[in-house]
């Protein structure tokens, strides 16, 4: 991934990422998926 792309990722500019951007975030940063996932913020997202 490009510098961009993470920093874009982590502040929130891209609204509607991909699976699979996420899953290489993740193996970049060396954590799972389900350690990704595994947060508040994503339980507390209104619908």
């Amino acid at each position: 991934m490009s510098p961009s792309a993470i920093y874009d990722l982590i502040k929130g500019r891209t609204k509607c990422s991909k699976v699979i951007t996420v899953k290489r975030f993740c193996e970049g940063a060396g954590i799972t998926l389900g350690e990704f996932f595994d947060r508040d913020y994503f339980n507390d997202i209104e619908e």
